[in-house]
């Protein structure tokens, strides 16, 4: 159970989960399959990607494509007017010395002007107001270099309070300089002056102050901003090199959307990453506060706190969501922060991410990122905190069902969230709570009966003060923030201490100073699907362990002791009290407590990760036009992005330059991301039909996507069309939008080139998220459908020879079949049209036109020409 009571949302407890007897755990105890019944800058606001992506859509390409279709068939031109051809600036690294400008002659001589209408204090205090400028402008700087020393200091939370107090307080007395007398008169004559003098002024005036005033507040202030901007620079090129180092080939990379910051009480969220971390994935673990908006998507990163774990914050357009725990993002925040996201996988070549969402405020924001996996980490029941609402009660539950994975961390959690989930409870860090620490943090005089955690609303204060009354021979310690606990009943008991909120390094200083540790928590519905964390540190000390009978401590059996009633509660407690010198009991609860590891944990994850990842078969029907093959292989190889991908080419008797570059591309493919590929050559052409189903017959996947030649595929577009297919049973074929087709799957796009496909295609994708078109038809260019499908409906039907109106067919069969037809909008795939059918006689095309329309209307009846989007 995850708790932010510290912070300005208030959440619960950083208790989560544990190990079963449960039949249906699979693996180490702890993780339970279930089957159920930025850098700143960027692209403009058009969210549009990075120029850099732009580059590596065509980057090796071997074929340049034309813009315009052949016209014939029932295809339809392509557009190739002018686009608008806004590049997307590819952001450096944030943070940086400003570019002081100098003024032009034109503004010199107003410059002189103003200065001889002032006397030397209007000129002194105009620079001061400058000065109080430079200072507000340079906000963000401070708070990253803040956040660098955070990381390198033990009392993060302690040091960074007290330096922004301090800013604040340098704020106020700037304010109040900036209202006196002729500063005041200086500060609107400052404001009238022209953007181009205000910097090299501002430096000016500080110089100048310092020959008069050097150990002035200000010139100390104005120097130790400029010392803090350039270490930021430092800092963040040194983290720019840090996380390209940490890039690995084929593994899958992270963005962790948290419940908590990561400087806030260590629980899960940081556990889960930093296990990630060291598994050799990069985890970009964002903050629950926005940087401000310049104008355009971006982030800053801000820290790398341990291995491979990177902290960023995202830009967000002001008035900031005002609490990520109740209410969702408006699709405005929605998307800025998407775009965010999505510019920083550009500037870190992130080709294959996870997004673990742990607070659904952001499943709108991870929805929106092309070809990316979509893991809710379900810590707790988020319907019995206070602070719960009935808008991220929907968010939830339609959430739920849209997630790729789903994890929950206890039994009776995984029950009530009413989806197929798996189970990955809490752990502890085990070399942390096993170390004796050389000091104790309490003066042992007596037996200690201790608890560490939110002290919180589901704490049992009356409880705790019921056993203080019962044995006042021993003293009762309670660590934590007592935010909505009840500690008033404890007023007037001398054994009863409230420490406050302790860094989690410390934590074990008090662990070891306890003789018996306690988990008092009421029973609640929050409670009885908690699994917390902290059972699993107290037994890392070897510690006897009482605790209401929450249900996931129960299940721990032997190693914990547990009470359903305050007498029971009190035997309970003279009991372990009994065994605290028992050091064969404290090692059985330290071996067991060793395999409850968060190594273990995230190693389940990934497990559970690539499991979301179902066998995919891309059956590409190959026939003359090696360039556009090269292409569109180039693209297969560059864009899928899916880790179980399997490649059928299939040559349908093309000319020899072809087939000479089919063997060379088995035998030794330049980039080799697809592992698994198969080349097959016809000896005859079987045409369309027939040529697809020798690929179907071959193919090995659980899910199929029939691919044209003449295409080329966008980032992520596997996932993003087979989750279409996972997500609706009756979902029979799902198409993709392109620029170029005769039917509703062609969208209003202009591109001139590659380079502008992939900021057209992105812009238009992430502002279709999970949305499906349901239509008659889909053109066969582009269509995925479950093997279960093929199984019931059958193969293609050749009947239909070299091709035309077997795709019309085959939606008839799917849809007899009681499935459904659509066409996906968040899958964008670039579409030549009739690049085969092109090369064949014009009368010939009509005749293989008609003679296979009389087949369809045999079967069919008269057939419906396709229609546009915008006609339907």
């Amino acid at each position: 159970m995850v708790d932010t009571s510290q912070s300005m949302h208030r959440r619960g407890d950083p208790d989560e989960s544990y190990p079963s007897s449960d039949p249906r755990e699979t693996g180490a105890y702890g993780a339970v399959a279930i089957p159920t019944s930025s850098t700143t800058g960027g692209p403009p606001r058009e969210e549009r990607p990075s120029a850099s992506e732009a580059r590596d859509a065509v980057a090796d390409a071997p074929a340049a494509f034309p813009s315009t279709g052949d016209g014939t068939g029932n295809g339809h031109a392509a557009t190739s007017g002018p686009a608008n051809r806004r590049g997307a600036s590819v952001p450096g690294v944030p943070g940086g010395v400003p570019v002081v400008r100098s003024p032009d002659a034109a503004l010199s001589v107003q410059l002189s002007r103003v200065q001889g209408r002032l006397s030397t204090l209007e000129r002194e205090s105009g620079r001061l107001r400058r000065g109080y400028d430079a200072l507000h402008g340079l906000d963000d700087t401070l708070r990253a270099a803040l956040a660098e020393y955070a990381r390198e200091l033990e009392a993060v939370r302690g040091q960074i309070a007290y330096l922004r107090q301090e800013n604040a307080e340098l704020r106020d007395r700037l304010v109040v300089t900036g209202r006196r007398g002729v500063s005041g008169v200086a500060r609107r004559l400052g404001n009238r002056l022209p953007d181009s003098l205000r910097e090299p002024l501002r430096h000016a005036a500080y110089r100048s102050l310092a020959l008069f005033r050097p150990n002035s507040a200000l010139v100390h202030a104005y120097r130790q901003s400029c010392s803090n901007m350039k270490l930021s620079a430092r800092a963040q090129k040194k983290l720019f090199d840090k996380i390209m180092g940490a890039k690995s080939e084929g593994q899958v990379d992270v963005v962790m959307m948290p419940v908590i910051d990561w400087h806030f009480r260590i629980q899960r969220p940081q556990h889960i990453a930093a296990c990630l971390g060291e598994l050799g994935h990069r985890v970009f673990y964002l903050t629950t506060v926005f940087s401000p908006y310049p104008g355009r998507p971006g982030f800053h990163v801000l820290e790398s706190p341990v291995k491979n774990v990177f902290v960023v914050q995202l830009c967000c357009p002001e008035p900031h969501p005002e609490n990520i725990y109740q209410q969702p993002p408006s699709e405005e925040h929605a998307r800025e922060l998407a775009a965010g996201i999505a510019l920083l996988q550009d500037n870190f070549h992130v080709e294959q991410a996870v997004s673990i969402v742990q607070q659904p405020f952001w499943a709108r924001v991870a929805e929106r990122l092309q070809g990316g996996l979509v893991v809710y980490d379900c810590m707790d029941y988020h319907g019995g905190f206070t602070t719960h609402t009935d808008d991220m009660g929907r968010e939830e539950d339609r959430f739920l069902r849209s997630a790729d994975v789903v994890v929950t961390t206890a039994l009776e959690l995984s029950e009530r969230v009413g989806v197929p989930n798996t189970v990955i409870r809490n752990a502890a860090e085990v070399e942390h709570f096993t170390k004796r620490p050389s000091k104790l943090a309490l003066d042992k005089k007596r037996p200690i009966v201790g608890y560490y955690g939110a002290i919180s609303s589901w704490f049992d204060m009356e409880l705790v003060v019921d056993m203080a009354k019962r044995f006042p021979e021993w003293d009762f310690v309670l660590v934590g923030s007592t935010y909505e606990g009840a500690t008033h009943l404890a007023d007037g008991l001398d054994n009863v201490t409230f420490t406050g909120e302790v860094p989690y390094a410390d934590l074990p200083q008090y662990l070891y100073a306890f003789d018996v540790c306690t988990i008092p928590f009421q029973i609640t519905e929050l409670t009885l699907c908690t699994n917390p964390v902290k059972v699993y540190e107290y037994l890392c000390a070897g510690k006897p362990v009482v605790s209401t009978e929450l249900p996931e401590v129960v299940q721990m059996g032997r190693h914990v002791h547990t009470a359903a009633s305050p007498d029971e509660f009190a035997a309970k407690l003279k009991q372990a009290m009994e065994e605290k010198d028992d050091t064969e009991l404290a090692q059985r609860r330290v071996n067991w407590a060793r395999r409850q590891s968060w190594t273990r944990r995230g190693e389940a994850y990934e497990a559970a990760v690539l499991k979301a990842y179902p066998k995919v078969s891309v059956v590409v029907l190959s026939y003359n036009q090696v360039d556009l093959l090269k292409a569109c292989l180039h693209s297969l190889e560059k864009f899928s992005n899916y880790p179980n991908l399997e490649l059928i080419v299939v040559d349908n008797a093309s000319d020899e330059a072809t087939r000479a570059f089919l063997r060379e591309y088995e035998s030794a493919r330049p980039l080799a991301r697809i592992r698994d590929v198969k080349i097959l050559f016809n000896d005859d052409n079987l045409g369309f039909a027939g040529g697809n189903n020798v690929g179907i017959r071959e193919a090995t996947g659980d899910y199929v996507i029939l691919l044209n030649n003449d295409t080329y595929v966008t980032r992520g577009w596997v996932l993003d069309m087979v989750r279409h297919l996972k997500n609706d049973p009756k979902l029979g074929l799902v198409g993709a939008v392109t620029n170029n087709i005769g039917n509703e799957a062609k969208i209003d796009v202009e591109y001139a080139d590659m380079s502008e496909m992939a900021l057209a295609a992105r812009a238009y994708t992430m502002a279709h998220p999970r949305e499906l078109l349901p239509v008659s038809n889909v053109a066969f260019f582009c269509v995925g459908m479950r093997r279960s499908t093929i199984d019931e409906v059958g193969l293609l039907d050749e009947a239909f020879t070299r091709g035309f109106f077997e795709d019309d067919d085959y939606c008839n069969r799917v849809r007899k079949a009681g499935l459904t037809v659509g066409i996906a909008d968040d899958v964008f795939v670039h579409h030549h049209l009739s690049a085969s059918f092109g090369a064949i006689d014009q009368t010939e095309r009509q005749r293989l036109f008609d003679d296979n329309k009389r087949i369809y209307e045999s079967k069919w009846g008269p057939w419906k020409p396709h229609v546009y989007r915008r006609e339907s």
